[in-house]
């Protein structure tokens, strides 16, 4: 078995992250097994276990879900950069990236936004939603389909009732509510039977069938959607059958983490263009820069990989200071 190596980061970003943390400070840790590396970046309010809780049970050889997929990041990264290949690649030809939404903060100019080439937006809200609608018509005006994730932090009643007031050139702007409210089936079904488009992107093989789109996250998935791309769950799902649409999203993570994602959504680009819908890729942005982040970029709204071999970032993967963990 090969040795485990690790290096704990530290992210600060730029406000907020999520309806349900604070803080600007962010910890997670790369992991290197043999040639290749993995991104374990949880989210304790989330649901995820404490980074100390992970490293302990991926030193034990025990797995959860996101050190199953940095396992298997980790495995095809380092198959990749021993071949001295570019995991961005298929068949020698650089793979196709989706385009992405904007991931707003308060200050952003939705003008300066839609200069760039981005024509959706995700905005993030609860636990109450006072001043919801006028930022989404701040961002309507300007031309953007409006995407809102909630976390489950807005209770289910503030969401009925929130949704019919809305003023029906607010409502048709909105496309989708990504976990609105905390999990119940019938909690979502009644949300869409009044017209809310829901988007799940947590334990998403059981509430699929209660929303409208799959968020799919190779954090805490961890298949390779290239070797198993017509069995994948969101592939394999009635995703096609049902008329649901898919989007990739990253993790907030490490730009490692990141790149994972961006592999998979390229994946995914080329085996169900047809459903997958815009992503949510551009995470860094949110971010304060590292050595890491300065290496990513973006084009027409879609993300550049790095350069090099693997998921990249060769030579500064090179230089950290790896700790033994097993």
């Amino acid at each position: 078995m090969n040795e485990i190596f690790y290096w704990p980061y530290e992210l600060r970003s730029k406000g907020t992250l999520n309806s349900r943390r604070s803080a600007t400070t962010h910890h997670g840790c790369l992991i290197r097994i043999g040639a290749g590396v993995g991104c374990l970046h949880p989210w304790v309010e989330l649901g995820d276990r404490p980074l100390s809780d992970q490293l302990e049970i991926l030193r034990s050889g025990r797995e959860t879900d996101l050190i199953r997929s940095a396992r298997e990041c980790a495995r095809l990264d380092g198959e990749a950069r021993e071949e001295g290949r570019s995991l961005f690649h298929l068949a020698g030809s650089p793979m196709s990236q989706p385009r992405n939404h904007w991931l707003a903060s308060p200050k952003d100019d939705p003008a300066v936004v839609r200069a760039e080439g981005f024509r959706k937006v995700k905005l993030k809200v609860g636990p109450f939603l006072d001043e919801v609608s006028g930022a989404i018509d701040r961002w309507r005006r300007k031309g953007f389909r409006v995407r809102l994730d909630a976390n489950e932090s807005v209770p289910f009643r503030e969401w009925v009732n929130w949704w019919l007031d809305l003023p029906s050139g607010i409502r048709d702007a909105i496309d989708w509510v990504e976990d609105p409210c905390p999990w119940g089936r019938w909690r979502w079904k009644f949300l869409q039977s009044i017209g809310v488009p829901i988007a799940a992107d947590r334990d998403v093989g059981t509430r699929l069938f209660s929303s409208d789109v799959a968020v799919y996250k190779m954090a805490t998935d961890g298949s390779d959607p290239q070797e198993n791309a017509l069995d994948t769950r969101l592939i394999g799902w009635a995703a096609r059958r049902e008329g649901r649409r898919l989007s990739v999203t990253s993790y907030m993570d490490h730009a490692v983490g990141q790149m994972w994602a961006v592999y998979a959504a390229g994946c995914f680009e080329t085996v169900a263009s047809d459903i997958l819908d815009h992503c949510g890729l551009l995470t860094h942005l949110r971010f304060e820069k590292d050595s890491f982040f300065e290496q990513v970029r973006f084009e027409d709204t879609r993300i550049v990989p790095p350069g090099g071999t693997g998921l990249g970032f060769d030579d500064l993967l090179e230089k950290l200071p790896w700790k033994r963990l097993t």
